[in-house]
């Protein structure tokens, strides 16, 4: 039986749904390389960047300035020269080489290199304010509670930073210099936990206890705020006089 030229078409055209599935996709994509090449020229100048600042001052109420923005790859959105507003700090000072927030499979990125963070202790707590919890923490059993605010999928990572905290008068009360700090989120049998690990290469602590080459990692789930899974470090003086977040585990 011979067939006809609409039977033999069947063969050779895609059914009309899919060439509109095609086609829809094609679009979607097209647009979306459209809107990235816009966001990509918009953060390279100085309104985008200001916009972006807008935009997160809106969502966190962190004031901040921004020298450089791009996109870069994979997916990410990266700043430059990173600073907080002196009007919003009238003391302290938070300052950050990059920010890098990026999208990857397993949820969303931060990170944050060569950051110097000062914090100073006023009157009624610590400027700049918005960093106080940070300031106050005095037990690595506190970073669950610091994190509980932080989209569950969020993995966090600090670079290259420095931390001191000073009296009003500008002592410095202790510091801590080349931080390394990572914190994900692990999923095992019995749930999810997030898992920590801190590195710092030079701590000095406020009753002049020095220390170098400080390692920890633990990991902290609902109901357990800490499971110790590493420590190590070498110290000049007795570590067990103050407990504060270099402290050992046996110091509580």
């Amino acid at each position: 039986m011979r067939r006809s030229e609409s039977d033999l078409e069947s063969y050779v055209r895609p059914p009309r749904k899919r060439r509109s599935a095609l086609g829809c996709l094609t679009v979607f994509l097209l647009i979306l390389g459209i809107l990235l090449v816009v966001l990509a020229v918009a953060v390279k100048t100085p309104g985008g960047c200001e916009m972006i600042a807008d935009f997160l001052r809106a969502r966190t109420g962190l004031g901040l300035t921004i020298g450089e923005g791009r996109v870069s790859l994979p997916c990410d959105l990266v700043l430059q020269e990173v600073a907080i507003r002196r009007d919003q700090a009238p003391e302290g000072d938070f300052r950050a080489r990059e920010v890098r927030l990026g999208w990857r499979l397993g949820g969303a990125e931060l990170e944050v290199t060569g950051m110097r963070l000062e914090l100073v202790h006023v009157a009624d707590g610590w400027q700049p304010e918005v960093f106080g919890r940070v300031a106050g923490m005095r037990d690595v059993r506190e970073t669950a509670d610091l994190f509980a605010d932080v989209p569950p999928r969020m993995k966090v990572i600090l670079r290259d930073a420095t931390i001191f905290w000073r009296e009003a008068d500008g002592r410095t009360q202790s510091f801590v210099q080349g931080l390394q700090f990572w914190s994900g989120v692990l999923e095992t049998p019995g749930g999810w936990m997030r898992h920590y690990q801190l590195e710092a290469m030079v701590v000095r602590r406020e009753d002049g206890v020095d220390g170098r080459s400080v390692q920890r990692h633990w990991v902290s789930q609902p109901g357990n705020p800490h499971v110790e899974l590493l420590y190590t470090g070498t110290w000049d003086g007795d570590i067990r006089r103050v407990k504060d977040w270099w402290s050992s585990p046996e110091v509580r």
